[in-house]
């Protein structure tokens, strides 16, 4: 079997400088499993950064060797070889004076019959610059085009976490980033006075002012990880609501970090990661020496949050 490694979203959410962090629940199962774990390392991102420690720390387990905001994530998650791919996801765009982020995805609640209208106003328009539209669900649309080869994108997952300079939202690189950004700005166009965003601003919902672009790039194959990676992703969409994350959160303890211990307990080697917003701290199973202290001097979640 091979190993195992965890990687944990949004262990903390963005906050305002100041605010403290939200309390947890009980984890039973998680505070057990610190308690054999060491500190294997720490990744930071830096204040401008395309992309989220999680992302980071995922391309990395994967051997995606690619720049920060290159790496072919749609390729990759769609299993896509040889053809330049891109997401694109419907968002809400926030714009101030000299910089934008986007609004939470989690509270965009956007379902199946309005994606699919607003996908039929834009996608005539994608066709006729040669991008080709797979509707995978609501919040993802793949595209395909020569158009995504040597871009440089934000994800949204970072953009949505704090305000960013426009420059560094842009669409850039090697590729057709100018035709892209040009593009993104007539989709907006014709997003405004949609009748999906009337319905949306009338029942109180913000509306689908902007479409994303993001993972772009082409995979010749696709890589195999040695470590069984599992990407947990549930806190990132949770949005604010405490008692939500907590359900989340005791989610997680039962049918993520339970077969974590379980495997700890037949022998395998496991790993931890916890991703904040802006770094990320990795934790694996204590050996020799270090098994000892581990059990003396146990990790404390509450502490290891603070350091995120």
């Amino acid at each position: 079997m091979p190993d195992s490694h965890l990687v944990i979203a949004s262990a903390i959410p963005p906050l305002r400088e100041g605010v403290p962090l939200p309390p947890l629940p009980a984890l039973p199962q998680l505070e057990a499993l610190l308690g054999h774990l060491r500190e294997a390392g720490r990744l930071a991102c830096e204040a401008d950064a395309p992309d989220a420690p999680f992302e980071r720390i995922l391309a990395q387990l994967y051997g995606l060797h690619h720049p920060s905001g290159q790496v072919p994530w749609a390729a990759l998650e769609t299993q896509t070889t040889g053809t330049p791919c891109a997401w694109i996801r419907p968002c809400h765009l926030q714009l101030g004076m000299d910089s934008a982020m986007v609004a939470d995805p989690a509270m965009l609640a956007l379902d199946d019959a309005a994606a699919q209208a607003l996908l039929a106003t834009v996608r005539p328009y994608m066709a006729e610059a040669g991008i080709l539209i797979d509707y995978q669900r609501p919040d993802a649309w793949l595209a395909r085009s020569p158009l995504f080869a040597g871009l440089s994108t934000c994800s949204i997952m970072r953009a949505s976490q704090e305000p960013l300079s426009r420059e560094a939202l842009a669409v850039s690189g090697t590729g057709d980033a100018a035709t892209l950004r040009r593009m993104q700005s007539e989709w907006q166009m014709l997003l405004a006075g949609h009748p999906v965003n009337e319905a949306r601003e009338a029942s109180g919902l913000p509306p689908v002012n902007a479409l994303w672009i993001e993972g772009a790039g082409t995979l010749a194959e696709i890589p195999a990880a040695s470590t069984a990676i599992i990407s947990e992703r549930r806190l990132a969409q949770a949005g604010p609501e405490l008692a939500r994350r907590h359900a989340v959160w005791q989610a997680i303890d039962q049918d993520r970090v339970a077969p974590l211990r379980d495997a700890l307990t037949a022998g395998r080697r496991v790993q931890l990661t916890l991703c904040g917003p802006r770094s990320a701290i990795t934790l694996q199973s204590a050996r020799g020496m270090a098994r000892l202290a581990a059990r003396f001097r146990p990790l404390r979640l509450d502490a290891l949050r603070l350091q995120l």
